[in-house]
């Protein structure tokens, strides 16, 4: 495209633009066809409920739905009760669980050091 062409699209896009919003805009074009029944007003109880109260009973339901099978089944934690789950260590699972050492000890290398930490060694 050369610059001339440029120049008249960038002067003719504002125009365009005015001449658009200007005929969208008019009342003849949003007016429904005269053949059309006219509907009945609606009351601002009506419209609240319909635009308020829907959506929000939608949104309620499904955080009941959501929450229900928490709520049915109760807390997992019941205090007073002692810890029933198997102790986890993350991190060494290529041992086997008899050499595993212990959680903040590092990992002994061949040789005997203790490695760890972002350079391999403390």
């Amino acid at each position: 495209m050369d610059k001339p062409s440029r120049r008249a699209a960038w002067a003719a896009a504002p125009i365009a633009t005015v001449l658009w919003v200007g005929l969208a805009g008019s009342p003849a074009a949003a007016a429904p066809p005269d053949t059309w029944p006219k509907p009945a007003p609606m009351s601002t109880l009506h419209a609240l409920l319909f635009f308020v109260g829907i959506p929000t009973g939608l949104v309620v339901l499904i955080a009941l739905l959501v929450m229900a099978p928490s709520v049915a089944r109760g807390p997992r934690y019941r205090p007073g009760r002692s810890w029933l789950a198997e102790p986890e260590q993350f991190g060494a699972g290529d041992l086997p669980s008899r050499e595993q050492p212990a959680i903040g000890s590092g990992l002994a290398t061949a040789d005997g050091r203790v490695g760890g930490g972002a350079s391999a060694r403390w």
